[in-house]
């Protein structure tokens, strides 16, 4: 009898969490590709067995592939023009997907960044067997940004990556409703049966093992995530040749590590007069040295 009720309130409770999201995201139903001449749709199963469905655009594939993941509030198409930019000044293939319980892909439960470190690394099987081609780069936005962070540490394919507005772990990027996310928690945990928000937390990562690629950090000064808290998780990388706070791909092409805190501007509401890390004018410039950081190294 518990078991029937603890699985009809899991039940229950993703259902009400998806109907939650899918009120907080734009206009999630979208074509499997762009209109984009030349894009392929992909799909990929995440190891939870959570559909993934993306794009791709494969015909400079030889010289590399910068993957998109999206916030919270948005989709794969949320990025097609970056990927056209993208794609226009560095000549490499580019690619974006959908999170879990986002666009096209599979309503299964959000955890803030782990189960999305999943679906990172499944869509890059993806973009394997479709024969992308290495340096990968991965350009994580907000919730991607955790699911990329976390993606990272395990997964060796990932060549660089450029975190933009990341919040430091799950928690810290809920701690200010921390108390009455409590239920959601217990739910969280009892269908992934560990605590995967813990997980989130790179300071929790014990293995020996950590790959440790170029990562460029850039968040507001007035973001609501606290970047303190996310200087935290950028002083946990220990890479070699770490740039100060404040140094760029641009202002120090020879570190292996940066973080861009950018005055004045807050986290990305989506409004017309929102002033967050996107609208900085050194944002793209940095994001195309660091592009060709990594591909220089990759060699």
């Amino acid at each position: 009898m518990k078991n029937f009720l603890v699985g009809t309130f899991n039940k229950l409770a993703l259902a009400l969490g998806s109907a939650f999201f899918r009120r907080m995201q734009k206009q999630r139903i979208h074509p499997l590709v762009p209109d984009w001449a030349g894009c392929e749709a992909l799909q990929a199963t995440s190891r939870d067995g959570c559909q993934i469905r993306g794009w791709w655009q494969p015909e400079a594939r030889k010289l590399g592939t910068v993957v998109f993941v999206h916030g919270i509030t948005v989709h794969s198409f949320y990025y097609v023009e970056q990927a056209q930019f993208i794609s226009r000044e560095t000549g490499l293939a580019v690619a974006a997907f959908d999170l879990r319980f986002h666009g096209m892909s599979d309503d299964s439960p959000l955890t803030f960044g782990v189960s999305e470190s999943w679906d990172v690394r499944s869509f890059l099987d993806a973009l394997e067997s479709a024969g992308a081609k290495r340096p990968f780069i991965v350009v994580g936005d907000s919730l991607g940004a955790l699911a990329t962070q976390r993606a990272i540490v395990e997964d060796e394919r990932i060549d660089g990556a450029v975190l933009m507005q990341a919040p430091g772990w799950a928690w810290n990027a809920i701690s200010h409703a921390a108390g009455k996310l409590a239920p959601l928690a217990r739910f969280i945990r009892s269908h992934f049966d560990y605590d995967v928000l813990a997980d989130g937390d790179l300071r929790n990562f014990s293995s020996p093992k950590v790959h440790r690629p170029p990562v460029f950090y850039t968040m507001g000064n007035l973001d609501h995530f606290d970047y303190e808290a996310t200087r935290k998780i950028y002083d946990w990388w220990g890479t070699p040749n770490a740039g100060e706070i404040g140094e760029t791909p641009l202002t120090a092409p020879e570190r292996s590590r940066w973080f861009a805190l950018v005055d004045g501007a807050v986290h990305d509401t989506g409004l017309p007069d929102c002033y967050n890390v996107w609208r900085w004018p050194e944002t793209w410039p940095n994001i195309i040295r660091f592009i060709e950081i990594v591909c220089q190294r990759h060699g």
